[in-house]
Parts: C-alpha cells; sequence; structure tokens
C-alpha cells in the first residue's frame, strides 16, 4: 500500500495513535492525504459561522428552508406559485423555452457535510425569491402561522484549484465590490426590496469602533472583507500538512505547458526521499538515464500534445506502449496516482450501506 486517505478525527491522523500511524507502522511509504473534500467543507463551514452577519443569514436561510419543507402543504403552495411565475415570464418572453428548461424546483437546505450545498442553498432561494416570498406573504395573511455533495481529480489539479480559489478570493476582496453591489441593487430593484443608501452613517452600530461609518464602509469591510479573511485564514491553516510537500513534489510530472515543470534531479530526489523501497540502487541508476530521454522523446509524439493531467500522461504512456520503454518513470508516475485528493466518494457508498442494510 503507497497511498491511505480518509477524513482528519484525531482517531483516524493521529501521529501517534491514529489509524495512519499505525499503517505507517506496518507500511512506512503509505503515505496519508487528509481528504480535500473534507477540509473544504471544514473550511466553509467554519467561514459560515465565523462571521456574526454571515452566520446570521444562513440561519435565516435555514429557517426559511425548513419551514417551507417541513410541511407537504407549503411545499405545494410554493411550487404552484412557481409555475405560475414561469407561466408568466414564458409569455412575457423573459424565459426561454425547451426542452427539459424551465423545470419547476424546490428550496435546497445548506448540509453540513458537503461544501457546494452552500451554493445551492443560496442559488435556490435566488430563484426562488418572488414564489417564496408570496408564499409566506400568503401564509401569513391566509393561514396559521406557529412556526416561522468531480468525482475523479489527480493531486496536481487540485492543488492547483486550491491555488485558484485562494487568487480569486483576493481579487473580489480587492476589486470586487462595485460588482457585487450592482448585483444587489438589481435584485433589489426587482424583488420591491428598499436598499439602504450605501453613502448614509450606519445605523445599527452596536459597538464603539461601528460609530460614524457609512452602510457601504460596513458591508464591505465588515462584511464582505471580513468573510474572505476568513476563508483565506480557513484555508491556509487547513492545507499546511506534511502530505503537501509529497504532493507538491509530485508536480514535476505535471504535463501541462510542455511539461515546463519536469526536472531529471527532482524525479530522482522524489522517488529516493519518499519510496526508497520501490527503487534499489539500480533503478534509481536507470530513473536517472530515462529521464534524460524522457521529454525529448515524448515532445516529439504527437499523442501527448494535448495531454492535461497525470492520469491522462499514465494512460497515454500505456496506449503508446512507451511504458516499456521508461518503466521507472512510469513506476514512479503509478505510485503519484495511489495517492488519494479526496475519500468523499467513499464514504457516500457506506453511507449508502445504511439504506440497503435496513428493515425495508
Amino acid at each position: 500500500m503507497r497511498g491511505q486517505g480518509y477524513d482528519g478525527a484525531s482517531n483516524m491522523q493521529g501521529e501517534f495513535n491514529g489509524l495512519q500511524a499505525l499503517f505507517h507502522q506496518e507500511c512506512p511509504y503509505a503515505y496519508y492525504v487528509h481528504c480535500f473534500a473534507h477540509r473544504l467543507q471544514l473550511t466553509l463551514n467554519a467561514a459560515a459561522k465565523g462571521v456574526h452577519d454571515i452566520w446570521e443569514f444562513f440561519s435565516t436561510l435555514n429557517l426559511i428552508v425548513n419551514f417551507v419543507d417541513s410541511s407537504a402543504k407549503r411545499h405545494s403552495v410554493l411550487r404552484a406559485i412557481r409555475e405560475e411565475e414561469i407561466a408568466d415570464l414564458v409569455a412575457a418572453g423573459a424565459l426561454q423555452t425547451g426542452r427539459g428548461a424551465n423545470q419547476t424546483c424546490t428550496l435546497q437546505r445548506a448540509g453540513a457535510t458537503r461544501w457546494g450545498s452552500h451554493l445551492r442553498s443560496i442559488s435556490s432561494l435566488i430563484k426562488l425569491f418572488g414564489a417564496t416570498k408570496t408564499t409566506l406573504a400568503d401564509l401569513v395573511g391566509n393561514g396559521p402561522n406557529k412556526a416561522l455533495q468531480k468525482k475523479a481529480i489527480d493531486i496536481l489539479n487540485a492543488l492547483n484549484f486550491l491555488s485558484i480559489t485562494k487568487s480569486k478570493l483576493q481579487d473580489i476582496r480587492e476589486d470586487g465590490w462595485d460588482d457585487l453591489i450592482m448585483k444587489v441593487e438589481s435584485f433589489c430593484c426587482e424583488h420591491d426590496i428598499i436598499m439602504p443608501d450605501m453613502s448614509a452613517p450606519y445605523k445599527k452600530a452596536t459597538r464603539a469602533c461601528e460609530q460614524g461609518i457609512t452602510n457601504e464602509h460596513y458591508y464591505r469591510v465588515n462584511i464582505l472583507n471580513a468573510v474572505i479573511d476568513f476563508q483565506l485564514a480557513e484555508l491556509d491553516s487547513r492545507f499546511t500538512d506534511n502530505s503537501l510537500e509529497l504532493l507538491v513534489l509530485s508536480a514535476t510530472f505535471d504535463p501541462r505547458d510542455n511539461f515546463r515543470s519536469f526536472k531529471s534531479e527532482d524525479v530522482c530526489n522524489f522517488a529516493l526521499k519518499f519510496y526508497p523501497q520501490d527503487f534499489t540502487s539500480y533503478d534509481m541508476l536507470a530513473l536517472d538515464m530515462e529521464c534524460g530521454f524522457f521529454v525529448t522523446d515524448i515532445h516529439r509524439d504527437p499523442r501527448f500534445a494535448k495531454t492535461t493531467s497525470v492520469s491522462d500522461l499514465c494512460r497515454r504512456l500505456v496506449e503508446s506502449r512507451k511504458s516499456s520503454f521508461f518503466p521507472m518513470i512510469y513506476r514512479l508516475i503509478c505510485l503519484v496516482l495511489t495517492l488519494p485528493v479526496s475519500t468523499a466518494t467513499t464514504e457516500r457508498a457506506f453511507s449508502s450501506m445504511n439504506i440497503i442494510k435496513s428493515k425495508l
């Protein structure tokens, strides 16, 4: 075994008595990777709870979703209102028609175990905002109201997405305010929501540091920038473990930009440091010799022209039978591919077994 991956509970990733440590005692080169999906989920959950205004927003959102979905009658009312809304928009030419278009949907709940659910929850409310508003208003006036988780991605692309995400967040922090406020103004205008004057003093100040600031300053600095800073801090703190060194070193096989990252010295040091039992001294000499020919040969072969990932490179080495010409490099690439990015799909499979293993 050369790669092990699961979530970050202390009994799993503990340095001395955790499952990964016990495996490591038996297999010194079975490197542990804390599931990227779990780390992203923990990051987003922390960001959604760490800033009070954002926590209040998601709490309100969950209250709305729970209230509407907890009753089949309320759910039917929402669905009927949304169908009427779609029909009116189609008649007015505001929506295009076609096969599978304009399907009715329902509000989505933000879950604690799937990081994409927060986006789906917000998106569903935006899409159904008019119908939801009408439903709640109808219930207030006419009825009793007593209670108001890519399956396939390789290590290098995962690290690249992480870097891009941090860069995009920083771009939003520095230059994204104007675009955001324009979208908010458009949304408020569409749904008859009174938007506060951004140049007016912020009237809900509860702390001395908030006295005398404008609405724009509060929403931009105290909410938007605070959320982004919290998110960036969480990403930095949750993606600093020792396994990242192994993952970063594996970037030497990144085929993008004509194998710009490929260096013979890095390849040999990678094998020597992390997989010494898989490469004898003779194998290391062969690996060094193969590195001298590998990139030149790949550049001349048009079958590798559009290779974009390590898994794709491995597949094409087999298809072109070059794996037999570069056996040491092929072996090292296979070892890199044993390192897991995420174990979320596996855990969902185990969760589904609970449905099968029931009395039903």
